[in-house]
């Protein structure tokens, strides 16, 4: 496992045991072009020599705070292979609201 691999881990760890989200951009094996998600990470587990983290998640963070229907936002449960994690953002997933979105 190579150490920026080791260090997405630890956050997303991180923020497992915190119960806090955060922001990632991924990358999928199938696919150049990389992606923000918002992500609350709910496990982590190994399966044939990678580690994965499961998760709620919504695509293009920015854009969650819309609605998308009465009462609801849009995302649902994802599963990320670690090494595939480009970044874990610091900044916490609360900070993606529309308000900062708006006056950055």
């Amino acid at each position: 496992m190579s150490n920026m691999t080791q260090e997405h881990a630890t956050r997303l760890g991180r923020a497992l045991q915190d119960r806090k989200g955060t922001v990632i951009t991924y990358v999928s094996g199938n696919d150049s072009v990389s992606h923000d998600f918002l992500f609350y990470p709910k496990r982590m587990f190994e399966r044939n020599g990678y580690i994965y983290v499961k998760g709620w998640s919504a695509h293009q963070p920015r854009r969650i705070m819309l609605w998308r229907a009465p009462f609801r936002y849009s995302g649902k449960v994802r599963v990320f292979r670690v090494d595939r994690v480009l970044a874990v953002t610091n900044r916490r997933a609360e900070d993606w609201s529309l308000a900062s979105v708006v006056f950055q």
